[in-house]
């Protein structure tokens, strides 16, 4: 019988809680990439309309939606490492 003690093995970083936050932060990075066009022609008319679509391409709000998953899940990964670096100190003696 092994009576050692176990260690614990630590959470993967793509767990199904990070995915999910990271896909909310695409879907709605997205979504304010399709309205901004719409937006434009609610406020300013169509010379703003105009203006603003020379800028947003047909496939931008994908990138958007992409940045926004990726940065998403580098601000999980740098709290989640100053997480674990603060867990690991030694208390001053």
């Amino acid at each position: 019988m092994n009576k050692s003690p176990s260690v614990e093995k630590p959470e993967p970083f793509f767990n199904k809680r990070r995915l999910g936050w990271a896909s909310a932060a695409a879907v709605c990075g997205c979504v304010g990439a399709c309205s901004i066009p719409f937006l434009a022609v609610t406020v300013g008319g169509g010379a703003t309309a105009t203006a603003i679509a020379s800028f947003f391409r047909p496939g931008g709000e994908f990138v958007v939606g992409s940045l926004a998953f990726v940065t998403a899940l580098g601000i999980m990964a740098f709290r989640a490492r100053a997480s674990a670096a603060g867990a690991c100190t030694v208390p001053p003696a």
